[in-house]
């Protein structure tokens, strides 16, 4: 993949490394001896990839997702992926209220540094106003490793190298972005202490598209604070007895605790998520800390 999209060279991606656990699965979704890595599929080795990073994802009103990718570009994080989806939860549960929060999301993903990572995080938070009733909500993850795409200056250049190549060449020769750390230059002092949710866990449904609606209405009865369900291309090699799983497939996303997760994969497999009308399956992953608007007190 990086060598395939030149994702050696600054300004042309990222790719993040996330250990995640496939739960259940539609048998023809099961990725369960489907998967097999040699030594031959990097004939030219393996990508170096940098540790030491954290992942962040933010979860704003459409519209507001800038915000978010600015703080990102400014801090030196990377540069963010800016995706749109359909909130679900909090908004239908405000009766009136609901008409001044729009159901259209934004979700902003990118790496820092683990050090920086908190920082940056409260940076957003008080950029985005999380703090106040139905603004969003915003969770870091923990990353096996990535190649991380920063901000790069496109135009005349007036020396042989830009400031973000010279930055990525020196991340490349420590093996790390360690040495970058901006985190104390960042901190901000007199903020009010603030209560942050840990020991969460991240849970994926992938599903053909149209049917993550029933299947966030099933997960929110069982538990589930709310959902976003974003659209999803089904990009995997055909394999024969497959050809029933539709292109246009939905990723519906929920952040629960991990008491929750077996209620809610149980009420959506009851609402069908591994019929053959449906090809759903369940990706879990840890949550190390988010933060949301959880009311007075």
């Amino acid at each position: 993949m990086i060598k395939g999209a030149d994702l050696s060279r600054p300004g042309r991606g990222s790719v993040l490394v996330e250990r995640v656990v496939i739960s259940r699965a539609h048998e023809l979704c099961d990725p369960s001896g489907n998967i097999c890595v040699s030594e031959d599929s990097f004939p030219d080795g393996p990508a170096r990839l940098r540790d030491g990073l954290t992942g962040i994802c933010c979860i704003v009103q459409r519209g507001h997702g800038e915000a978010v990718a600015r703080v990102a570009l400014e801090t030196g994080a990377c540069v963010p992926l800016i995706a749109f989806g359909r909130g679900t939860g909090l908004r239908d549960k405000l009766g009136l209220l609901r008409i001044t929060i729009d159901a259209e999301k934004e979700a902003a993903l990118f790496a820092a540094t683990s050090y920086d990572a908190e920082t940056i995080m409260d940076i957003i938070i008080d950029v985005t106003k999380l703090d106040r009733p139905g603004r969003g909500f915003i969770y870091l993850f923990p990353l096996e490793g990535g190649l991380i795409n920063m901000k790069v200056f496109r135009g005349r250049h007036q020396h042989a190298a830009s400031v973000e190549q010279i930055v990525a060449a020196i991340d490349e020769m420590k093996g790390d972005s360690h040495w970058r750390t901006v985190g104390e230059d960042l901190q901000v002092n007199g903020r009010p202490p603030r209560t942050y949710l840990r020991g969460l866990q991240c849970l994926n449904c992938i599903c053909d598209e149209g049917k993550g609606e029933n299947l966030v209405n099933a997960a929110i009865e069982a538990g589930a604070p709310g959902a976003t369900t974003s659209r999803m291309h089904y990009a995997g090699r055909r394999r024969f007895g497959d050809a029933g799983i539709s292109p246009a497939r939905e990723c519906v996303t929920m952040i629960v605790h991990p008491s929750q997760v077996e209620a809610i994969t149980d009420a959506m497999e009851s609402e069908g998520a591994f019929d053959d009308e449906t090809h759903g399956f369940f990706i879990l992953s840890p949550v190390t800390k988010a933060f949301t608007y959880m009311g007075p007190g």
